[in-house]
């Protein structure tokens, strides 16, 4: 980056955006998407407004000092700090209400629409906003917020003339630019007539779930906190708080456990369900179906038809839905939020357990949307529908050789979120040894041999081991949970297993007399005896399969040589 680019920097760092002004009811915003406004189709149809430069990663909550290190070297561009300011406006001064107009150039209008949620990141790999290269960054559209369009037009647009000095007022060319009466605002509002109502209390709905979808699914390796991030999503969606928000919360000393409790205090309301998939589980425990009546006397046998989990807790979260007056509009607020967990998703049989649901549960095909479906369920006869207010989050184990079999219809109907090892969460040491590196390095070696999907997660050190900080608490990890996982992975094949904790772990049996080993596998077997032992751990960091604790009495360049290595 240039020296100037530094410069600009660090005059606007000496001079801050002054924060929001209290009681403001409504402001207006002139907006590009993208450069030369090439993203306005996608946007319009997406239901959002976003800005470039998304290798900055999320900005919520940052200052603008935090903002510029972001930015730095990741914007291509001879006016860092417009860039700067578009971002810190965007994440902290637009707001939910707040009007916005778009543009093409300084003389083109495109439509207009208001703001209708917080600000989020699109940190979805997949997302189509993602561009490569750093030469790309203005292309890079992650930060959003999602806007209700009103229009989309294509206007010619007479700027407004300055009546000091007589010139005319042009519009920034810049991604966002604030507009007020004494400026473009007047013109705008004339071209567009009377501006679309907002009442706060009537979009609970969209801000509320601005960062969730309504169908999530959270997959990931074992141990990656799966079933513990659902907790977090379920608080988050129900008290209308971003994910963001919650694990700023949950960063805390005890901050996990009281969202724990809250989590527990809304599972008894009713408002969140959890349940676990397996072979066995069925379309009339989820859905409905006749079962026999256990509390009939001796001898008589009596069959009753009973809702499942799903459709009871459906009719729950119906039934906080307001209905709608005489005149076809809500009487009351948005409705509280529902939310219903399912565990190990990918171990059920989908097609059996959802059956016609599968349809059902689709963001448009719900209760009170404009394309909402119902179906005549098969043992009651009764229309049955899933109300907009339900949120289902699955978990899934990518270990699990049942992902294999995931259906399809299920692919598309829900959103997959990857969760890996969290490094930063294991940034502690245990006896002068570095748990994110050694788990780092088992994982590096596992990916090699077998897949990424296989790894080890981070959830399995964050118990006793980071508590009590000892080699034997390590050494129970170990024993209990990452080798029983390896043996399971590669099918008791002690040469994998022996590349990925070298001969830490492993002890290499002869040959048996007469019979030669197939496939030069390698007989083994687990030794634990050195698992409370540090030179254990350093082994498997150090990458020296073959280890001994002789070699590092040979010189001290050569063990020198062995930690440059790893």
């Amino acid at each position: 980056m240039e020296e100037s680019n530094g410069d600009a920097f660090t005059a606007h760092a000496e001079n801050p955006l002054p924060p929001n002004p209290e009681g403001e009811a409504r402001r207006y915003w002139v907006y590009a998407p993208g450069v030369n406004s090439s993203w306005w189709e996608e946007v319009y149809a997406e239901g959002t407004m976003r800005l470039p430069c998304g290798k900055t990663g999320s900005i919520a909550g940052k200052s603008i000092e935090e903002i510029i290190a972001l930015l730095k070297g990741k914007w291509i561009s001879d006016k860092p700090r417009d860039v700067m300011i578009c971002m810190y406006d965007l994440a902290n001064n637009v707001r939910p209400g707040d009007i916005i107009y778009v543009r093409y150039g300084s003389k083109k209008i495109l439509g207009r629409g208001v703001v209708t949620g917080a600000y989020t990141f699109d940190d979805n790999p997949d997302s189509p906003y993602i561009s490569e290269g750093s030469k790309d960054a203005a292309h890079d559209m992650r930060h959003c917020r999602t806007v209700q369009w009103t229009h989309k037009v294509e206007w010619d647009y007479i700027e407004p003339t300055d009546k000091q000095t007589g010139k005319p007022i042009k519009l920034k060319k810049q991604f966002l630019q604030k507009v007020t009466e004494t400026d473009h605002l007047p013109i705008l509002r004339s071209l567009f007539g009377e501006e679309p109502d907002y009442n706060p209390q009537d979009q609970g709905e969209t801000t509320m779930t601005a960062d969730y979808d309504i169908n999530t699914i959270l997959y990931g390796p074992p141990g990656t906190g799966k079933t513990y991030a659902t907790i977090l999503y379920a608080v988050g969606i129900i008290e209308g708080k971003s994910l963001e928000q919650i694990k700023a919360e949950t960063a805390t000393d005890g901050g996990y456990a009281e969202a724990a409790k809250r989590f527990r205090d809304y599972k008894e309301k009713g408002q969140v369900q959890f349940t676990t998939f397996h072979q066995s589980y069925c379309y009339e425990e989820f859905i409905e179906g006749i079962r026999p009546d256990v509390s009939c006397q001796e001898g008589a046998v009596r069959y009753e038809l009973r809702d499942g989990l799903f459709k009871a807790f459906c009719k729950k979260a119906q039934s906080a839905v307001p209905e709608s007056g005489a005149d076809g509009s809500a009487e009351s607020a948005a409705p509280p939020p529902y939310v219903f967990i399912i565990d190990e998703i990918n171990r059920g049989n989908i097609s059996d357990i959802f059956g016609e649901l599968i349809t059902l549960i689709e963001s448009t095909k719900r209760l009170g949307k404009d394309e909402e479906q119902t179906c005549i369920l098969p043992y009651s006869r009764e229309a049955f529908g899933v109300p907009k207010n339900v949120y289902l989050i699955g978990t899934m184990n990518t270990a699990d050789r049942s992902i294999m079999r995931i259906d399809t219809a299920l692919r598309r109907r829900f959103t997959f979120k990857e969760m890996l090892t969290d490094y930063s969460l294991l940034d502690f040491t245990v006896a002068g040894i570095h748990i994110g590196s050694l788990v780092s390095t088992i994982n590096a070696r596992i990916e090699a041999l077998y897949d990424r999907e296989h790894t080890i997660g981070h959830s399995f050190f964050l118990g006793d081991c980071k508590r009590r900080r000892t080699l034997p608490a390590l050494g129970k990890v170990f024993a209990d949970n990452i080798i029983p996982l390896l043996q399971e992975y590669f099918f008791e094949d002690y040469m994998k297993i022996w590349q990925v904790l070298g001969g830490a772990f492993v002890e290499e049996l002869p040959d048996v007399p007469g019979l030669e080993s197939p496939d030069d596998r390698v007989r083994g077997r687990i030794d634990l005896s050195g698992k409370d032992k540090k030179e254990t751990y350093l082994a498997i960091q150090r990458g020296a399969y073959g280890y001994d604790e002789e070699d590092e009495d040979e010189d001290e360049d050569g063990a020198a040589d062995d930690e440059d290595e790893a």
